[in-house]
């Protein structure tokens, strides 16, 4: 999905020229809502996980002003055809409301389940059972930093963790991640360097042996398999 309704496309266009043309926004007003738009995305274009929705959410303001203002522009350019155009802006903005709800809560998870962490609910749980029986554990780093999800999951006290976690070196953005806790170790997993008596947590990492244990995402595909090194 994009940031806007492709229906709110041509409306944001006309807004544009209205708000260019109109003497309904004064002088100051006008440059205030062109600097704005201008501002609002430099924050997220700075980051390196560019594009970020998030970072440029404070766009949402003048894109807002320049739709409702084509909206408004629309329908006074189209005097005799105002029933026509509101049929076709509630017609297109509950089309593309049910597209939307559709896709996030009926498909999203299906599609990309991978990119919101889904199944740590019943992996750490299952590990926390498990732990006492081994030396190490090792879980595979390729979902992002699972230890902010193991700690949450797990409920674990948060003035033992302070003296506990062992960060990595810096990487190129300057950026540090925990490589473990207790018993835990969040790494790429390489079955060679792996000691013996260690339950190992892996992804679609290539393991020698069966795992003990697969927990599914969503969709039915594979989101953690779990071996026993002993």
């Amino acid at each position: 999905m994009g940031q806007i309704y492709l229906i709110e496309l041509p409306f944001l266009i006309l807004g544009i020229i209205f708000v260019i043309k109109t003497t309904v926004f004064s002088k100051k007003s006008k440059i205030f809502i062109f600097l704005f738009l201008l501002i609002a995305p430099i924050a997220s274009s700075l980051t390196f996980q560019a594009p970020s929705a998030l970072r440029s959410l404070s766009l949402v303001i003048p894109l807002s002003i320049f739709i409702g203002s084509g909206i408004f522009y629309s329908f006074t350019l189209l005097k005799k055809y105002h029933k026509p155009l509101l049929f076709i802006l509630i017609f297109g903005y509950l089309y593309s409301i049910s597209y939307y709800i559709d896709s996030y809560f009926f498909h999203y998870a299906k599609r990309y389940p991978f990119a919101w962490q889904y199944e740590f609910d019943q992996l750490v749980p299952y590990l926390e059972s498990q732990k006492d029986k081994y030396q190490n554990i090792y879980v595979t780093n390729k979902y992002d930093q699972p230890y902010i999800l193991f700690l949450f999951y797990s409920k674990y006290p948060p003035q033992k963790i302070q003296f506990q976690i062992k960060l990595t070196s810096p990487d190129k953005f300057g950026f540090s991640t925990v490589l473990g806790y207790d018993n835990y170790h969040f790494d790429k997993i390489e079955w060679g360097n792996i000691p013996t008596n260690s339950l190992v947590v892996a992804s679609d990492e290539t393991i020698p042996i069966k795992p003990q244990k697969i927990i599914n995402f969503p969709n039915g595909q594979p989101a953690f398999k779990i071996y026993q090194k002993l």
